[in-house]
Parts: C-alpha cells; structure tokens; sequence
C-alpha cells in the first residue's frame, strides 16, 4: 500500500502538484491532502487576484479520476493564499482513495475550534481539522487520519490547544480496526510534547525513524523569503507520518520536489 500526504498550499502551484498527481495515481492508493480550497459560491471570479484557479478540490478530482474522495472543511470565507477573508470559499482536507478499495467508515473532526470560528481578523481563531477513513486494500485494511493543525501561534512549540489537537486525534483513532497511519501537516516542531504523545501511544514516528532533516524544502525559501528575517527563522518541520508499531514501512521518503511550500510524504507498507 501506497500513501502520499502533501500541504498542497491551495493550489498555488498546480501545474506542478497536477503533473506529480497523474504521474503517481497509478502507484498510490491514498492520497492525504492539505490546504485544499473549495469554491462555494457561483459568483465569485474563479481566477483570484493572483492568478490561482479556485476550483482546486475541483481540479484534484479532475486530476485523479480513478480515485473516490472527500472534502472536510475546516474552516470557511478564508483564502490561505491571499490570508484574506473570502465569503463562499471553503478550507479543509480532502482525502482520495483508489476507487477499487472497499470504504468501511470515515469521519471527519476539528483538531481545533470550528468551521464558523474564523473572526475575519485573527488567524488564531482559525479552525483546523482531521478526517479519518478506514479503507480495505489488497495489503490489508488501514484506518488512515489525513491532518492539518493549528499553525499558530507560529512558533510550532506547544501549548494547551496543540497538546489537546493531539489527544483528540489519538483518541478518535483508538480501537479502530486496521493497520493506523496518522499523517498530514501538523505544525509542530520534532522536540514537542504533541509530537511525543504519538510515541508515547506506541505509534513510530517515521520523520525521527528516517532521519528526514525537513519537511519544508528549498521552495519555501522561494516562496516566502520573508521568514529568514522573521521571529523564528525557516522552520524546517510541520509535517509528520505516524504509523502502528506493527507496520511493515518498506519505504519512506520526503523528496524536495517544487510543490508547495511543504514536501510531500511518500510511504510504502507491504
């Protein structure tokens, strides 16, 4: 079984994120995506400001036509790319299975606040999310939680509400049936308490086990120079994959491919 999580940034960069797509869709089994943007309202220009198609949920399932899906909104009237408030626009996580694999459940949950909580002012208020679908492959049955945390406050150490997001999550996949892959952007630096309580629940973390030095990559730089001179620098982790201390991890990687402003997460399991 194949997975691949990815921040895919809203989009920002499809023709890239389109051509990775087809070119690993016959490969993958799963796809777990971030930052996925959904247009709700027919009035509104398709093209942004910026020149970026807001169709992307649209496009990923154009992209991906022998695959099933689902989109969970975390949070609505906000763009990430503009981080502007956009009334009839949707933020979530959308999660893409190969259409041959049997779905038993799924659910989707907010790691933090809700949908409604965003003030049009303050990303602090912003609501993050996690979706969880138990899937039947030819390897065996997986239950799989596709998750964006918190991202602020933007120092990614812990506090109250990041070591509660972790707790939900751990909580909601407790005693589910299958093999369990967490994995997804979780905004949390390596050496936190919120990262810890995965290992502590007896999940290997597979960006320690693997030695992975970023999950950010060359084209954050390109894209947000502005960071270097910020409070905190280049940030070299967000994203993690976690995985039941049973699973037979053939491979791993976290190639710094010009994606997004995240790397993806490309994992095996035989």
């Amino acid at each position: 079984m194949k997975l691949i999580s990815l921040n895919a940034y809203g989009g920002f960069l499809w023709p890239a994120i389109n051509a990775f797509l087809r070119e690993q869709a016959d490969s993958t089994d799963v796809f777990c995506l971030q930052e996925v943007t959904q247009l709700n309202d027919p009035n509104l220009p398709v093209i942004s400001e910026r020149g970026i198609d807001r169709r992307f949920y649209d496009n990923l399932k154009n992209a991906l036509p022998q695959f099933d899906s689902h989109f969970a909104e975390s949070t609505n009237r906000f763009d990430p790319i503009s981080g502007k408030e956009l009334f009839g626009f949707s933020e979530g996580v959308a999660t893409f299975w190969k259409s041959e694999h049997k779905l038993h459940t799924k659910e989707e949950f907010h790691v933090f606040r809700d949908s409604e909580s965003y003030d049009g002012k303050s990303n602090n208020t912003l609501g993050t999310n996690a979706f969880i679908t138990e899937i039947e492959t030819t390897t065996g049955r997986f239950a799989i939680c596709n998750t964006h945390g918190t991202a602020f406050p933007a120092h990614k150490r812990d506090t109250n509400e990041r070591l509660l997001q972790s707790k939900k999550i751990l909580s909601k996949m407790k005693g589910r049936t299958g093999l369990h892959i967490i994995t997804g952007d979780f905004n949390l630096y390596p050496d936190t308490k919120s990262v810890q309580l995965f290992s502590d629940n007896g999940y290997r973390n597979l960006i320690t086990e693997f030695q992975i030095t970023t999950t950010r990559g060359t084209m954050n730089r390109t894209l947000h120079p502005e960071f270097e001179s910020g409070d905190y620098g280049f940030q070299e982790f967000a994203d993690y994959t976690f995985v039941g201390a049973d699973a037979n991890v053939t491979a791993f990687s976290v190639p710094d491919l010009p994606l997004s402003d995240h790397l993806p997460m490309l994992l095996e399991i035989h």
